[in-house]
């Protein structure tokens, strides 16, 4: 993904590495405008520690995006894993938006805004996009999508 993503954005600067290799960090330097952790926070062996570590390659304008899965969902998730319908994957701390919310607040980080997406994971016949751009973003529905976005600043 990283190269269709150069390939597509060839002026941005796209980097990949484990998150809690703190070697990393010193290789990468930094400071960078936006950080993504994908579907990461849930893999990490102490998510308060690598979210300092990421405090060293941030200024203030730096913006984290943390995107996850809802812990309403898992169940769902499992059974389409078991089934073939999703690629495995190895097993998750599954938090909720809260907890994830909490542990960058440890880390030094202000959550600026919360959002939730993707309440049809699939097209269901051809009617699912307008479903998620449209209910899903309703205030008490958007609370049982499939994705949560959180983005700080430090």
């Amino acid at each position: 993904m990283i190269d269709v993503a150069r390939a597509l954005h060839p002026a941005l600067e796209f980097f990949v590495g484990d998150a809690e290799d703190v070697a990393l960090y010193e290789r990468l330097g930094g400071p960078f405008d936006v950080i993504i952790l994908s579907d990461l926070v849930g893999a990490l062996d102490d998510c308060e520690a690598t979210l300092k570590l990421l405090r060293s390659v941030s200024t203030r304008e730096t913006r984290i995006i943390v995107a996850y899965h809802a812990p309403l969902w898992e169940p769902v998730l499992e059974s389409a894993e078991w089934l073939g319908l999703k690629m495995p994957q190895k097993e998750q701390n599954w938090l909720s938006t809260e907890d994830i919310e909490n542990l960058l607040h440890l880390a030094g980080f202000e959550v600026i805004r919360r959002d939730w997406r993707q309440l049809i994971p699939r097209h269901l016949l051809g009617i699912g996009r307008a479903i998620n751009r449209f209910i899903a973003t309703l205030p008490i529905i958007r609370r049982l999508c499939l994705r949560t976005y959180l983005v700080a600043r430090p």
